[in-house]
């Protein structure tokens, strides 16, 4: 956290990154689970009020800020590398499309077509992963049972 602000800026941050990490959990085809997300923090990014985190994703692996624009109230997404290089940018972005703009710049991009995601995911060399392919290609379904 930007240690260089008021309590009353890291609070608002805090309330920020609280709100949209649940905007992006509560997209009902839970995209966030195919990322590997961890480390949310509460952080400003270029003078906004920011969600940080982690993402193992199949197109990036590094950090996503997701930052609100308060004067038009929309999102503002940016992938980085760990040591904090911008990538990729994408503003403006609605609350309810969150999710799925993060997934196209960091999993499955809209050009890609299904066929050559899981091509992808396959080459990834994850034998969980290949076994459930497989499976889908097949048209067999899989039950997983948590334990």
């Amino acid at each position: 956290m930007n240690c260089n602000i008021s309590p009353e800026a890291q609070a608002h941050a805090c309330s920020v990154a609280r709100a949209a990490l649940a905007q992006i959990i509560a997209e009902p085809s839970h995209l966030y689970r195919s990322w590997a997300m961890s480390d949310h923090q509460a952080t400003h990014h270029q003078g906004a009020p920011a969600l940080v985190f982690t993402v193992r994703a199949l197109m990036h692996k590094g950090l996503v800020f997701v930052a609100l624009d308060e004067g038009r109230d929309l999102y503002n997404i940016t992938t980085a590398t760990q040591q904090g290089e911008t990538l990729q940018s994408v503003n403006g972005v609605y609350c309810d499309e969150l999710a799925a703009r993060i997934d196209e710049m960091i999993e499955h991009p809209a050009e890609m077509t299904n066929a050559e995601y899981f091509e992808r995911l396959k080459a990834e060399g994850d034998p969980l992963l290949t076994w459930l392919i497989e499976k889908r290609e097949k048209g067999e379904r899989v039950n997983f049972i948590a334990l």
